[in-house]
């Protein structure tokens, strides 16, 4: 009876077990961590951090930031040994918010992971577990995946890969969906494969800092993610890293820096960095990254460029050539970066899609190039 009883327990926590990246990842690579880092944990009581009900960076864009926040506090510098992340109350969650919540735990768990129990449970409502099954969170957990009942709106998910080089194999397997899934032209294929690499390249050469002091710190890492949709011929990407930001790098620039003691915020650096490109050092290949991502958003028929990073946040969009801007109320840690395209604008004229929602309106995706 008491074993029946244990049995049941278990089965209705339905606990994460315990994280490993190292197995889960595309290409083995090793992660440098910050040794100045101290993480403690000399009480043996239970901390429970308790999702929002919806974690976006739309309209949930401060909750979803303070959410992280407090996940990475507790972990990291609280001192409580037993950790329980409850999704419970999660009733929705945006693929873009997905990857970043994917990636801070994956920071926690190499920190802290030797010397806390961390453990999660999943979301009550099948929209919010399907979209951190497609994406490969609890894949990446080890973790049991739970069954939905929910369909994925024909998306094909390319799972999470995380890495500290430009490689090439990364980018493999979702360049090679979008072509066969969608039909992308092996030119625009092409131009996705640089703009990539140019991502990966400026998060290994200036997302980090060179002397990180006490920040916990996985240098050189990053994010990748992305879905094909054949049924709208939509496909997007999701690219971040956990850097100290794109506003706080480009202010290394003298000029700069004493320009954004006046009026110059994190929005109007990163619409500028799109526009034409601000570079954190003397170099004719950094500073580049953004404005190709613009052309490479040009290139198609429709689609949009948004970043988000401390506390700018903006969008490019292919249809109206406007850059919009906002400034949040607490920074991002790190740089968000997310793209879409498609061929035709939604027939409603809108283009607020930039968090990754679902869309209903049908998109091609044969480019035409000259």
């Amino acid at each position: 009876m008491a074993t029946a009883k244990r049995s049941n327990r278990k089965r209705l926590r339905r606990k994460w077990r315990k994280y490993n990246p190292d197995k889960r990842n595309l290409i083995r690579h090793k992660v440098k961590l910050n040794q100045n880092v101290m993480v403690l944990a000399d009480h043996n009581g239970k901390t429970t951090i308790l999702a929002p009900v919806s974690l976006n960076f739309k309209d949930g864009a401060e909750d979803t930031i303070v959410f992280l926040a407090t996940l990475r506090q507790e972990v990291l510098k609280g001192r409580v040994k037993n950790i329980l992340i409850d999704l419970t109350s999660l009733e929705e969650i945006s693929p873009a918010a997905a990857v970043v919540l994917l990636a801070e735990l994956t920071r926690c768990i190499y920190y802290a992971g030797k010397i806390k129990k961390i453990i999660g449970n999943y979301p009550k409502t099948d929209r919010a577990a399907q979209v951190l099954v497609d994406i490969g969170f609890f894949r990446a957990f080890g973790a049991k995946t739970p069954k939905c009942t929910l369909e994925n709106h024909g998306r094909v998910y390319i799972k999470t890969v995380f890495g500290n080089r430009s490689d090439g194999r990364y980018t493999s397997g979702l360049l090679k969906q979008f072509e066969e899934v969608c039909g992308l032209h092996p030119l625009a294929s092409k131009r996705l494969y640089g703009a990539l690499i140019e991502c990966m390249d400026n998060v290994k050469g200036h997302a980090y800092p060179e002397f990180p002091g006490v920040r916990p710190d996985l240098s050189g890492e990053w994010w990748l993610c992305g879905f094909a949709d054949p049924v709208r011929r939509q496909i997007a990407i999701v690219f971040y890293d956990l850097g100290e930001g794109i506003p706080t790098t480009i202010k290394r620039k003298r000029s700069v820096r004493i320009r954004s003691y006046l009026n110059f915020t994190d929005s109007r650096i990163l619409k500028r960095a799109v526009e034409v490109g601000l570079s954190s050092k003397d170099s004719h290949r950094r500073g580049t990254g953004l404005p190709s991502l613009r052309q490479f958003v040009d290139f198609a028929p429709s689609g949009f460029l948004r970043v988000m990073s401390g506390r700018g946040d903006i969008k490019y969009t292919r249809t109206s050539k406007k850059i919009t801007s906002r400034d949040l109320k607490t920074p991002l840690q790190g740089s968000l970066i997310v793209w879409t395209i498609q061929e035709s604008q939604l027939e409603n004229g809108s283009s607020d899609v930039s968090d990754l929602d679902f869309n209903t309106d049908p998109v091609q995706l044969r480019f035409p190039y000259d």
